[in-house]
């Protein structure tokens, strides 16, 4: 972390403000601003109560025993095992969006894309509906950053191996990451290290977020709290650290039946199974249980405009949206990859007219 964090933090035991730094190790980083001295190992320690927080690799590690969820570590440790996981297999848009994408690998398909191919591909389709690759949901978010000037300051909770935090860094904006996972965060502040990216991650749960009041111009909570044990107070304390006027984005699973489920994952495991008899270069299949908090407030998802001012909601089908990229890659076809992306485009588009109530994930946008 930088010294100046220090003046955003509060202890998230006693939400006093005033803490203090003891650095042990320190490193100076030459990003792409220019050099910055950062705190690789050292101490915070709040003058009030004065709880005492590991800084190590980087990342202050703000969360407490008496306060945190322990359901939220145990939570955050699976995720980090996952991300370290999958970077150790190389497959690393999960870190960086704009590294090359396997978005089959849980089917043992080793096909990836890059950032560039990804990129003209979705140039040429006039889709409204459909989120052609996992990750695309981002864009709509960084999108609507687009109104806030360069330099501002976005939160972005829930970040995981931090590929968002990356993206709205590049955009410009002075990034805080949080997550209750110390493997993601160190993972995640490794990697935008390397790429010359300043961006301040920190461990924190949702039920403390450990910033002084109205510091971020914008806050981000994607595919993350519906993870959060308490979601109304998780929601409240986004509101908190939030300017007046500031930008909240809210992006969830709201209705994950087993039905819209089921389809995904058998059309999914079919296709890619005919895709790996043609190809030599295949993965082995990989698995993953679900985590403990997985969809723990999926239920509570629509209760959400109760909290905020919500000034736009957006939902979403997904699970038809492998389809497309799974016909592409079994027949090297470029123009049924377009036909099938359009036509699933419209049915989702019909589909959110008929049963709007039925759609796996919502947007909601809000102002403080």
């Amino acid at each position: 972390m930088i010294h100046s964090l220090a003046t955003l933090l509060c202890c998230p035991t006693c939400g006093k403000h005033g803490v203090t730094v003891f650095p042990k190790e320190e490193k100076t980083v030459d990003y792409d601003t220019g050099p910055v001295n950062e705190i690789r190992e050292g101490t915070i320690v709040c003058g009030s109560c004065r709880n005492k927080f590991m800084i190590k690799d980087f990342v202050p590690r703000m969360m407490h025993g008496h306060v945190s969820d322990r359901s939220a570590l145990l939570d955050g440790q699976y995720w980090g095992r996952m991300y370290k996981r999958l970077f150790d297999k190389h497959i690393m848009n999960y870190v960086d969006i704009r590294e090359q994408f396997t978005p089959f690998y849980r089917f043992g398909v080793s096909a990836k894309f890059s950032w560039d191919e990804r990129l003209r591909l979705k140039e040429t389709l006039p889709l409204n509906h459909l989120w052609l690759f996992q990750n695309d949901e981002h864009a709509r978010c960084l999108q609507n950053l687009s109104t806030l000037a360069k330099g501002k300051r976005v939160l972005d909770i829930g970040c995981g191996s931090g590929w968002l935090s990356l993206e709205a860094r590049r955009k410009g904006f002075d990034v805080v990451g949080t997550d209750p996972s110390i493997e993601a965060l160190t993972l995640a502040k490794e990697y935008s290290m390397q790429k010359r990216c300043r961006i301040e991650y920190v461990q924190a749960d949702f039920d403390n977020i450990p910033f002084v009041d109205t510091v971020f111009d914008a806050l981000i909570a994607f595919h993350s709290l519906h993870h959060a044990p308490n979601l109304e107070k998780a929601v409240q304390e986004c509101l908190r650290v939030l300017k007046p006027e500031g930008l909240m984005q809210i992006y969830e699973p709201r209705n994950r039946t087993r039905i819209l489920k089921l389809i995904r994952f058998l059309l999914s495991s079919m296709m890619s199974g005919v895709i790996r008899m043609r190809h030599e270069n295949s993965l082995p299949m990989t698995s993953f249980s679900r985590s403990r908090n997985e969809e723990i407030s999926v239920a509570q998802i629509n209760e959400i405009p109760r909290y905020l001012n919500v000034i736009s909601e957006e939902r979403y089908f997904h699970f038809l949206n492998d389809i497309p990229l799974l016909l592409y890659l079994a027949s090297n076809n470029r123009r049924l990859l377009g036909q099938s992306s359009i036509k699933i485009d419209r049915f989702y588009a019909c589909l959110k007219r008929l049963t709007p109530d039925l759609c796996e994930f919502v947007h909601y946008i809000s102002i403080a």
